[in-house]
C-alpha cells in the first residue's frame, strides 16, 4: 500500500515536471527574441534619419529589450534548475518511503523478530551450535535453526536471515548512491538496521570468511550504512556493539559433513579461548595476542607430548570487536590464528581437547557435580562401546552421575576412562554394572586406585 504521503511526492514530481518544460519553452522563447533583437541593432536593419545615421531612440529601445530578454532567460533558467532539483527530491523522499513501509509489513517484521532471534547468541560456543544447524539445514525453507531464547516454535530458516541482511543491503546500496533521502531513513527506522548488524556480526565475519570491509564485497553497502547511522547517532553508537565475549569461532572444515564430536571439541575450544580473550587488557590487537600467545604455549605443550585421535582440521576464525578495524592492523592477526588452526589440526582430535584443558575447559562430557565425599573407593573404569551414536549416549550419562571426578575419550583398546570415587565396594559395583547396562558396552576393565600423589 502507498502512503499519502508517497502519492503527494508522485504529483508534485509531476507538477514540478510539467512546470520545467513550461520554463523550458519560456527559455527559448525568450533566446529567440532576445538574437532578434539583437539583429535589429546591427547597421543594415537599423532606420536611417535625415543625416544617415542610425536613430538613437529607436536603437536604445531594441538594446533595452535584448537586455530585458536576457534577464528573463537567466531568471527561468534559474527556476528550471530550480524545479529539477525538487522534482528529483521528491523522487528520493518517494524511495525512501517505499523502503520504509516495506519494513513497516507485518510479515517482515515477523522476519526480523526471527533472524535477531538467530543472530542473538549467548557466547562464543552458541554461535558454533547455531553455525552447525545453519550448514546442516537441508533446506533453505526448512525452520530448524536454534534461537534465543530457546523455543520450539518460530524456529528461524536461513531464508529468513538471507531476506533481511539482503532487505538491508539493498537499503545501503540506494542510501550511499544518494538515490534516497537521508533524512527519511536516518529518522524513521536507524535502530533496526544497527541492531541486526552489531547483533550478528559474528555471522557476517563468517559469511565473509574473516575479511573485513574494505577486502570484501559481501554486505559492504550494509557496513557502510550502519558507519553512517552510528556517526549520525552516537547514542546508538553507544547502545548497539558486537558483544566483546564473542572472539574466536573454532570450525571443522569439513563444515556440515563433520562429525558431531568434531562440532563438540570446536565448542568447548571457541568458548575458553574467547574467555581467554576477553579478559586480556588492551584493545583488540593486543587482547588477542594475548590470548593467542596462550594457545601458542597450550599447542606447543601438547606437541612436544604427542598426540593421537581422530584426524580433526580445524579453522580458527577471529570476530573483531571494533567495526572500524583496518585490514592492515588485522592481518597480523589473521596469520597468527591461520597458523595456529594448522598446529592444532595436526594433533589431531585428542591433542585438541588437551589444549582446550589446558586453557581452561572442562573435560568433554563433564558437568557440574556434587563434591565426592572425602573417604570411599576410587577408581579407574575403561570402557569399549563401539559402534555409532554411542558418544552422544555417554555424555548424557557420565552428566548425570554424581560419583565420576573426570571422562576422557582416550586412544587404545578402550574408548573411554573415567575416573569414579564411591562411598564403598558395593556403590562401585553398582556403578560400573549401570556403565555396562546404560552404555551397551563391549568390554569394561576397573582398577582401584590404591595411592594418588
Amino acid at each position: 500500500m502507498v502512503s499519502r504521503f508517497g502519492i503527494r511526492c508522485v504529483r508534485l514530481s509531476r507538477c514540478r515536471m510539467a512546470t520545467c518544460m513550461v520554463a523550458a519553452v519560456a527559455i527559448v522563447y525568450m533566446a529567440t527574441a532576445t538574437a532578434a533583437a539583437r539583429a535589429q541593432l546591427s547597421p543594415e536593419s537599423m532606420p536611417v534619419a535625415i543625416e544617415g545615421q542610425p536613430s538613437t531612440s529607436e536603437a536604445g529601445l531594441l538594446d533595452d529589450a535584448a537586455d530585458v530578454g536576457q534577464a528573463v532567460g537567466v531568471i527561468a533558467l534559474l527556476f528550471l534548475w530550480w524545479q529539477i532539483r525538487r522534482a528529483a527530491k521528491d523522487v528520493r523522499d518517494a524511495r525512501a518511503v517505499s523502503y520504509q513501509e516495506r519494513f513497516g509489513d507485518r510479515e517482515f517484521r515477523s522476519v526480523t523478530s526471527r533472524t535477531l532471534a538467530f543472530l542473538d547468541a549467548n557466547d562464543a560456543a552458541d554461535c558454533v551450535r547455531k553455525l552447525r544447524a545453519w550448514l546442516t539445514a537441508r533446506w533453505a525453507d526448512e525452520e530448524c535453526l536454534p534461537r534465543t531464547p530457546p523455543l520450539d516454535h518460530a524456529r528461524p530458516a536461513r531464508n529468513d536471515i538471507q531476506q533481511t541482511i539482503g532487505f538491508f543491503e539493498s537499503v545501503g546500496t540506494v542510501f550511499n548512491r544518494g538515490d534516497l533521502t537521508r533524512e527519511v531513513i536516518v529518522d524513521t527506522f536507524a535502530t533496526v538496521p544497527v541492531q541486526i548488524f552489531t547483533t550478528g556480526w559474528w555471522f557476517i565475519c563468517f559469511r565473509r570468511s574473516g575479511e573485513l570491509m574494505e577486502e570484501t564485497e559481501t554486505f559492504r553497502e550494509y557496513e557502510r550504512l550502519v558507519r553512517y547511522i552510528r556517526r549520525a547517532k552516537p547514542d546508538l553508537r553507544a547502545t548497539w556493539k558486537p558483544a566483546a565475549k564473542i572472539r574466536v569461532l573454532c570450525l571443522p572444515k569439513l563444515g556440515g559433513r563433520a562429525p558431531a564430536s568434531a562440532w563438540t571439541r570446536c565448542e568447548v575450544l571457541s568458548q575458553v579461548l574467547s574467555t581467554r580473550i576477553d579478559a586480556a587488557p588492551g584493545d583488540d590487537i593486543q587482547r588477542f595476542h594475548s590470548g593467542l600467545i596462550e594457545l601458542r604455549r597450550a599447542v606447543d605443550h601438547v606437541a612436544a607430548g604427542g598426540s593421537a585421535g581422530e584426524p580433526l582440521e580445524l579453522t580458527l576464525l577471529g570476530i573483531p570487536s571494533d567495526l572500524e578495524m583496518t585490514a592492515a592492523r588485522w592481518s597480523g592477526t589473521r596469520s597468527r590464528l591461520d597458523n595456529l588452526a594448522h598446529r592444532l589440526s595436526d594433533l589431531g582430535s585428542d591433542g585438541v581437547d588437551q589444549v582446550s584443558r589446558r586453557l581452561g575447559a572442562e573435560p568433554i562430557g563433564a558437568a557440574a557435580k556434587t563434591p565426592p565425599p572425602a573417604a570411599g573407593v576410587t577408581a579407574i573404569i575403561d570402557l569399549r562401546l563401539g559402534g555409532a551414536g554411542k558418544r552422544a549416549a555417554f555424555d548424557a550419562l557420565v552428566a548425570d552421575l554424581d560419583q565420576l571426578d573426570q571422562a576422557m575419550h582416550v586412544t587404545g583398546r578402550f574408548d573411554y576412562r573415567v575416573r569414579a570415587t564411591c562411598a564403598d565396594t558395593a556403590q562401585l559395583h553398582d556403578l560400573v554394572l549401570r556403565l555396562e547396562t546404560e552404555l551397551d558396552a563391549l568390554e569394561s576393565e576397573t582398577r582401584v586406585v590404591l595411592d594418588a600423589p
